[in-house]
């Protein structure tokens, strides 16, 4: 939203850019002397235009037009009517290739379809994908192998930070997951608890994930 509002509002910068140079040609008819009818100032209708045009290209029109644009100031104050009514038309031109490329570019931009933001979408397919990378199923887990945080997120179609904050959630961080996964009946707790009602973490009750067999033993 924030793009298409800087977009139109650019667009609009250009269009009144360029009625105020029409402006400035139809004011400024040949005349037998040659001198320019109208000097443009920094109080005129078309230099405050360009000023506010120009905040949209970080301050500076950019090349060619910044040079027409100086050229054109340096001829009407020398009151040369020609000079100033080509750079006029140079800059009416530069204007509009650029509402051209801004419109044709909005227009044929391809949207691509954003990832979810919903922090119930985003868990659903971070348990999906993280039961398919464990090959969970009826209870156990074919694969012991640790996914990284960045793997599951590609393989869930999330964001990393939303990756990450599954694992604090869920796992109390991805080390004591990795530390699960080295034990098939755990992870298949873990596995159980995620598709179920209660997060794997309050499975560490019955042993703390970074203590070993032999105490059970």
């Amino acid at each position: 939203m924030a793009n298409q509002t800087w977009l139109d509002d650019k667009l609009k910068a250009l269009d009144n850019v360029q009625q105020e140079l029409v402006n400035w040609n139809n004011s400024n008819c040949p005349s037998e002397t040659g001198y320019v009818t109208v000097r443009v100032l920094s109080g005129h209708p078309l230099h405050r235009a360009v000023s506010v045009l120009q905040m949209f290209y970080k301050g500076f029109l950019p090349h060619p037009a910044i040079n027409h644009w100086r050229q054109f100031l340096r001829c009407s104050r020398n009151d040369d009517e020609e000079g100033a009514k080509a750079e006029v038309d140079c800059l009416i031109e530069w204007v509009k290739q650029e509402i051209k490329a801004l419109t044709v570019g909005s227009e044929s931009k391809p949207t691509n379809p954003k990832r979810s933001t919903k922090k119930g979408d985003a868990q659903a397919k971070l348990i999906a994908a993280l039961s398919k990378h464990q090959e969970y199923q009826n209870g156990s887990c074919l694969n012991l192998d640790p996914i990284g945080v960045n793997a599951l997120a590609r393989l869930a179609d999330v964001s990393p930070g939303s990756a990450s904050k599954f694992f604090t959630d869920k796992f109390q961080g991805h080390d004591k997951y990795k530390i699960i996964c080295l034990d098939a009946g755990r992870l298949a707790d873990a596995l159980k608890a995620l598709n179920g009602d209660f997060a794997p973490h309050e499975l560490y009750g019955r042993r703390p994930p970074n203590e070993g067999r032999d105490e059970d033993e």
